[in-house]
């Protein structure tokens, strides 16, 4: 089975937002970093000696800023490290046989066994073919002619890679 599939730079955030919503460490991870600053701030107005309401509101909204300029530029770093690789922002053609997962795009083709592939997993957006502990193939589920063709290849990725995974 055969796709063909324009990767783009929301394709590849979504993968990330994938990686950190299911992995427990990168989730404690991002809570920390995203409560650090609204704990500072509600630290710096407890010791400005502020109304304890007021320093709860500047906390919501100081940290609420905060967390979305956070995320905002993590986004833009993304972007502009994807645009500046080759081989990523480009048409992809994916491919599921017996043998295993073939991706072709215009830097490299590679066909990977699927006793090399470590799972086959998917969300509402994309199936994903991890072929590392934590890099995946992104295969957009918009790439397909129907849900129903996309449901499709999954199944039978998921097939493949459990009658060969490594025991």
């Amino acid at each position: 089975m055969k796709v063909k599939a324009n990767l783009t730079v929301d394709d590849y955030w979504n993968y990330d937002k994938f990686i950190i919503l299911t992995k427990p460490k990168l989730i404690l991870k991002l809570i920390i970093s995203l409560a650090c600053m609204p704990i500072c701030i509600l630290a710096l107005g407890i010791m400005l000696k502020l109304s304890i309401v007021y320093c709860i509101v500047i906390t919501i909204i100081g940290g609420g800023i905060f967390d979305y300029i956070y995320m905002k530029l993590m986004k833009k770093k993304m972007d502009k490290n994807l645009n500046n690789k080759k081989g990523y922002i480009c048409e992809h053609d994916f491919e599921i046989s017996e043998a295993g997962f073939y991706k072709k795009n215009n830097v490299y083709e590679k066909l990977f066994t699927w006793n090399c592939i470590k799972y086959v997993t998917e969300d509402l957006k994309n199936i994903y073919i991890f072929t590392g502990k934590a890099y995946a193939e992104i295969i957009p589920k918009a790439s397909f002619v129907s849900k129903d063709e996309a449901k499709n290849f999954f199944d039978l990725a998921l097939e493949n890679w459990d009658k060969n995974k490594k025991i």
